[in-house]
C-alpha cells in the first residue's frame, strides 16, 4: 500500500474523530523520549521475500520451541500461554485466518513482533532463513496434507502443461502462448499474493488463462492455490515426517541469558531473563490505579511491569497493589532502549498503562493504569461516526465496507453479559456473503450470530475508543437497494460511492458533492441523528466502468480488509473534513504551502497560527514523506509530528 495512503489512513481518524490513536491506522502518540523498536525501519519498496525456498521442515522444529507455547500445536490459539495473555492468540491455523494474508505481511510479524498484542520479535532470536522456515510451517497448517495432494492432481492435469510441473512457467506449452505464463517460484512475486488473489485467479482467470470457476468445485480451487503457493513456500515437503530432522542452529532465542526459563512470581515461563548489565541504570517504576468507575480497588488487586527489548519480553514482575492503589517497582534495570508497561487484569479484563521508554539518566518512571467496573448495559453507547465505501471491483458484487467508531460516555466498561458472549451486536443485509474484519475473525474476536455476527470485544470509557471495520459482499446487477442495520444511535453518517458509472440515492442522507480522491472521482453522501434498530436504505443502479474500478483495488496488505482498502483510508479523511466544515466552519481558506507548517516557527498547540485544518494534514503527510526519505532525524521527526497532530486536534476543537 502507498505509504502517503498510510499516513492519510493514520490521520483520517484525527481528522474525522479527534483521536489521538487508532488501531485501524496503529498511528499510536508516543509519550515523551519513547521510541518505537519499528517505527524507523525502512520502507520497502515491495514486499519482504526469500532469497531461497523455505524449508518448513526446519520450521516445524521452531514453531514447536518458538510459537506453539501460544499459538498451538495446530495453530489454533490454544497453547498452554494462550490464556495468560490479554488478548486473545490469532488462531494462524485457520484457513479463515491465513487465506486472505501474504507471506511478506506474516514475515514482518514473525521479525518485528507486536507489542500491543504480545506479540514478540524475532529479528535478533532468528535468522532471516529460519523465520521464512517457521513462516512456511505456520502456513503448512491452513494447508491439510489431503488438500495439496487433490490440488496436485488437479495441478498435473490442467495446470503443469503451461506452469510447468515445478510451477517454473516452462511448461510444454508456454512457448505457444502469447503472453508468458506465471513463475511459482518468483519469491518475489508470490510473498505479496495471498492465498485469495491466488484462488480468485483460477477462479476467474487472467489472460491467457481460462476461468475455472465453473470446471472446478469451490474446494478443488482451493486445493490448487495451495498447491501453487507450495512451490514458493516448500509445503509440499510436509509430507516427510520430521522427526528425525535436525534444524538449523538457533541464534539466541527471545533475549540473551542463561538459557534457564524465568517465571514471574505465578510460575509462568516466559522469556529468558537477560544478563545483568552492569552499564544499566537502576530504576524505580511507580504508579496508581485508580477505578473509574468510581468503585474501591480491590485488595488483591496486582500489577505486572513488563520490560521489551526490540519488541521482545526481557522483564516481568509482578507487584501488589496497595489499599491507596499505589504501587512500587523497585531495582528495575532501565538499559537503553528499553520499552516498559503496566498491566492490571481486574473483572475478567486487562487494563494496560500508557508505554515509556526511559530517556538517558532516568530512574524513574510513573506508570498510572485506570480500570473500570463492568456493566452489560449497551444503552449509554453511541456511534460518532459511521463510514460506507461501496466498491465494484468485482463483477457482479458490490463490497460494502462499514467502519463504526463508537463513544462510551458512561464511567463503566461495557462487557459481555456471559464470559464469551457478544458486547455488540451486527446484522448483515440478506444475501450477505465474504464477511471479512480488519481484526480478527469469526472464532476470535467475532462471532457468529443467527443474522450476522457479535463482537466480543470490551468497550471502555472514552470518545471513539473503539471500532468494528468489516466488509461482506452482496450480488449486484446494475441494481440493488442496500439496508444497512444499525446496531446503535448514529450521530454521523458519510457514503462514498466511486463515480464509475453507479449512483446512490438516499431519502436518509444529504448529496455532498464529488471529490477527486488520488485520481479517482467519489460521490458523497453525509446524514445525521439516526436511530438505534433503523436501517440506513440507500439504493445503489448503473453499471460499473470496470476496468476504472480495477485501480481501487492495492493488494498485498496484512488484514482482508486491507486489500483494496487504500482509498477507503482518503475517504475517512475527506469525509471528516467534510463534516468538519459543515458545521459552521465557513468558507475554506486557501492553504498554505506544507513547508510553511513544517518550519519550526509555526506557532504551539492552541494558538492562531493561521494555518486550517487542511495545510496541517498536508504538513503531516509532508513531514512523513521526509522522514522515510531519510531527511529528518527521528528526534526531530517525532516532536515535530506529535506537534502537528496537537495542532491538528486544537483546530477540531474550534468547529
Amino acid at each position: 500500500m502507498n505509504h502517503k495512503i498510510i499516513a492519510l489512513i493514520s490521520i483520517a481518524l484525527l481528522t474525522a474523530l479527534g483521536l489521538s490513536a487508532c488501531s485501524l491506522a496503529e498511528d499510536v502518540t508516543p509519550p515523551p523520549g519513547y521510541r518505537s523498536p519499528t517505527e524507523a525501519q525502512p520502507v520497502a519498496a515491495g514486499p519482504a521475500f526469500p532469497l531461497v525456498q523455505p524449508n518448513p521442515v526446519q520450521g516445524k522444529a521452531i514453531y514447536a520451541e518458538k510459537c506453539a507455547p501460544c499459538h498451538g500445536d495446530s495453530g489454533l490459539g490454544d497453547g498452554p500461554q494462550a490464556s495468560k495473555l490479554s488478548n486473545p492468540v490469532t488462531a494462524i491455523g485457520k484457513p479463515e485466518v491465513a487465506r486472505p494474508s501474504t507471506p511478506s505481511d506474516w514475515y514482518n510479524i514473525i521479525t518485528y513482533g507486536n507489542l500491543e498484542r504480545f506479540m514478540p520479535g524475532f529479528v535478533n532470536g532468528l535468522s532471516d532463513g529460519q523465520r521464512w522456515d517457521v513462516l512456511a510451517y505456520a502456513y503448512s497448517l491452513s494447508s491439510p496434507e489431503s488438500e495439496l495432494a487433490q490440488g496436485q492432481e488437479i495441478y498435473s492435469a490442467e495446470c503443469a502443461a503451461c506452469h510447468g510441473d515445478e510451477g517454473q512457467g516452462d511448461g510444454a506449452q508456454a512457448s505457444s502462448l502469447a503472453k508468458p505464463p506465471g513463475d511459482f517460484t518468483n519469491q518475489q512475486e508470490m510473498s505479496g499474493r495471498s492465498l485469495d488473489d491466488l484462488y480468485q485467479t483460477i477462479s476467474s482467470g487472467s489472460d491467457p488463462m481460462p476461468a475455472y470457476s465453473d470446471k472446478l468445485s469451490e474446494s478443488e480451487r482451493w486445493a490448487v492455490a495451495s498447491y501453487v503457493r507450495s512451490f514458493s513456500l516448500g509445503a509440499a515437503q510436509m509430507g516427510q515426517q520430521v522427526a528425525e530432522v535436525t534444524p538449523e542452529p538457533s541464534l539466541p532465542a527471545q533475549t540473551p541469558g542463561s538459557g534457564t526459563p524465568s517465571q514471574d512470581t505465578e510460575g509462568t515461563p516466559f522469556a529468558a531473563a537477560p544478563e545483568t548489565n552492569p552499564e544499566a541504570v537502576l530504576g524505580t517504576v511507580t504508579g496508581k490505579v485508580t477505578n473509574g468507575s468510581g468503585g474501591k480497588i480491590p485488595a488483591d488487586l496486582q500489577v505486572t511491569l513488563r520490560g521489551y527489548d526490540s519488541m521482545e519480553e526481557a522483564f516481568r514482575k509482578n507487584v501488589p497493589v496497595q489499599p491507596d492503589g499505589s504501587y512500587t517497582v523497585s531495582d528495575v534495570e532501565m538499559p537503553a532502549g528499553r520499552v516498559f508497561m503496566t498491566t492490571v487484569d481486574y473483572n475478567e479484563a486487562t487494563f494496560n498503562s500508557d508505554v515509556a521508554h526511559p530517556t538517558q539518566g532516568t530512574n524513574q518512571i510513573d506508570l498510572p493504569v485506570v480500570i473500570y467496573d463492568n456493566t452489560s448495559d449497551t444503552s449509554s453507547l453511541s456511534v460518532d461516526r459511521m463510514h460506507v465505501f461501496f466498491d465494484f471491483s468485482n463483477p457482479g458484487m458490490v463490497q460494502v465496507v462499514e467502519l463504526f467508531i463508537i463513544s462510551n460516555p458512561s464511567g463503566k466498561m461495557v462487557a459481555a453479559a456471559e464470559p464469551g458472549g457478544a458486547v455488540l451486536t451486527f446484522d448483515l443485509p440478506e444475501g450477505a456473503s465474504n464477511l471479512q474484519f480488519q481484526e480478527g475473525a469469526l472464532g476470535d474476536r467475532y462471532i457468529q450470530t443467527e443474522k450476522g455476527f457479535g463482537d466480543t470485544a470490551n468497550i471502555v470509557p472514552g470518545t471513539g475508543q473503539h471500532q468494528v471495520l468489516y466488509a461482506f459482499d452482496l450480488p449486484y446487477d446494475n441494481k440493488l437497494q442496500v439496508e444497512l442495520p444499525l446496531p446503535l444511535p448514529v450521530q454521523a453518517a458519510v457514503v462514498m460511492v466511486p463515480e464509475l458509472g453507479v449512483k446512490a440515492q438516499s431519502e436518509q442522507l444529504q448529496d455532498s458533492g464529488s471529490r477527486d480522491v488520488q485520481g479517482t472521482t467519489f460521490h458523497v453522501y453525509s446524514g445525521n441523528g439516526l436511530g438505534r434498530g433503523e436501517n440506513l436504505v440507500v439504493s445503489l443502479s448503473g453499471r460499473p466502468r470496470q476496468s476504472q474500478a480495477d485501480s481501487l483495488v492495492t493488494s498485498g496488505s496484512q488484514t482482508n480488509l486491507f486489500i483494496g482498502m487504500g482509498i477507503f483510508g482518503v475517504a475517512l479523511v475527506l469525509s471528516g473534513l467534510l463534516l468538519y466544515r459543515a458545521r459552521g466552519r465557513g468558507e475554506k481558506r486557501a492553504p498554505a504551502h506544507a513547508a510553511a507548517a513544517l518550519s519550526p516557527s509555526a506557532s504551539a498547540p492552541g494558538e492562531a497560527d493561521g494555518d486550517d485544518a487542511d495545510t496541517i494534514l498536508e504538513a503531516i503527510i509532508a513531514l512523513d514523506d521526509l522522514f522515510r526519505a531519510g531527511k529528518l532525524p527521528e528526534q526531530a521527526y517525532q516532536e515535530r509530528r506529535a506537534l502537528l497532530k496537537a495542532q491538528l486536534r486544537e483546530k477540531m476543537k474550534e468547529s
